[in-house]
């Protein structure tokens, strides 16, 4: 009877685990990245702009926007109307995944940095922004990686063999 309630133990420990590291798909608020986000000085870089969070649509044509860096640093202040209208970027979603698009492009980033706003051409489409600041220490890639995901599964690797060595040893 010990042994039915160990595997008992073990599978309901499984499925909690398993369940546990499942990730649940939301829907998305927009969001732009770009890369990199700060710069050295100010001059011509190449800029990669990633967004997430926009229209399913296949050719859905997305409208990048330059823009003063708002005066409270928060890209979620850039505004449409503050933008550089005249001199939009506008391209097509080449792969359409979850309303994913990327784009590289050269710009001239000013003194005071760059705000950049990704708009749908739609009317009422979804927007987002982000800021290349302007900083002299910017040299150094950003790395490392999320570690409370891998420390969960090491976790969980740990208490599976305890289980298996505590069930083995008491036979």
């Amino acid at each position: 009877m010990k042994s039915i309630t160990r595997i008992a133990l073990a599978v309901g420990l499984f499925i909690t685990a398993s369940a546990a590291l499942t990730g649940t798909a939301f829907a998305q608020d927009p969001a732009i990245t770009v890369d990199p986000p700060a710069v050295p000085a100010a001059g011509s870089y190449d800029v990669t702009i990633e967004g997430t969070g926009y229209g399913d649509a296949p050719a859905t044509p997305i409208i990048v926007l330059l823009c003063p860096v708002p005066a409270s640093g928060d890209a979620a202040d850039i505004a449409a109307a503050t933008c550089d209208a005249a001199n939009p970027f506008q391209f097509t979603i080449a792969t359409v995944t979850a309303g994913a698009f990327s784009g590289t492009f050269t710009f001239d980033v000013p003194a005071e940095g760059l705000g950049i706003f990704a708009t749908e051409a739609a009317e009422g489409g979804v927007a987002a922004g982000a800021i290349i600041t302007i900083d002299p220490d910017a040299v150094l890639a950003t790395t490392g990686a999320e570690s409370g995901l891998i420390a969960i599964v090491g976790l969980s690797i740990i208490a599976a063999g305890a289980m298996v060595v505590g069930t083995s040893r008491r036979r």
